[in-house]
């Protein structure tokens, strides 16, 4: 779960406070999988991390290489993955039910406008991520990176659309978002091309199928229709 440090020190007990304070160094221990070209896995390795870096992985034999002798190893009993990145979301709306779309629409432009999608979605997330109490957006917070979490994502972004928003300040949990990074974590962007026609968005990311996943479509209808033609 998404721990915030300063309501951890207060109410966790002994062992869980130290941990969140922070080992430098520790070890995962459990089945791995590398995701490398050859997919090998791991059935007992072990994942050496210090600064929140991982700096060796290797089978179990053991022990672990010297430089991580002595520091905390933990045994997940279980299967240990790289972790996801989402290359788009907007976490803050991720409490939200899925909308049910009444019709079909041509663009984003005219559904976003829809009354249902204002009243379910955005009256929704605008009401609980800018409560005054702050226990509202926090919760929205712990929700969405749990959710995250359990996913098998640990890195994500989108959230500097929402900067005027008071749930902004709350992402510094377990999942680290690479807009508003914790500690000195390098800052990334995400932009996502809209393009007017077939012919712009190839000369810009080339020919082919994937120029339908990598952009958002262009709101002139006659545009909409081509692409449906082109990359079907």
């Amino acid at each position: 779960m998404a721990l915030f440090r300063e309501e951890t020190a207060e109410v966790a007990p002994e062992d869980l406070r130290a941990f969140v304070a922070g080992p430098k160094s520790y070890v995962l221990r459990g089945r791995i999988v590398t995701m490398n070209d050859a997919h090998d896995v791991i059935p007992d390795g072990y994942v050496c991390i210090k600064d929140d870096l991982i700096k060796e992985v290797g089978p179990w034999s053991g022990g672990v290489p010297a430089p991580f002798s002595g520091v905390p190893i933990i045994v997940t009993g279980g299967t240990i993955y790289p972790g996801l990145i989402e290359l788009h979301n907007h976490p803050a709306y991720n409490f939200i039910p899925m909308w049910t779309a009444p019709r079909r629409f041509d663009n984003r432009g005219i559904w976003r406008k829809d009354k249902g999608y204002i009243r379910w979605v955005s009256n929704t997330d605008y009401l609980l991520c800018n409560h005054p109490n702050a226990t509202y957006p926090k919760a929205v917070v712990r929700y969405v990176e749990c959710r995250a979490l359990l996913g098998g994502v640990t890195t994500t972004q989108g959230v500097r659309y929402q900067t005027d928003k008071e749930v902004t300040k709350y992402f510094e949990g377990l999942v680290r978002n690479v807009e508003f990074p914790f500690k000195k974590w390098p800052i990334a962007d995400d932009y996502i091309n809209d393009f007017n026609s077939p012919a712009e968005a190839e000369a810009n990311v080339g020919p082919g199928p994937h120029v339908r996943e990598a952009l958002h479509y262009p709101p002139m209808r006659r545009y909409r229709r081509q692409y449906a033609r082109t990359f079907r």
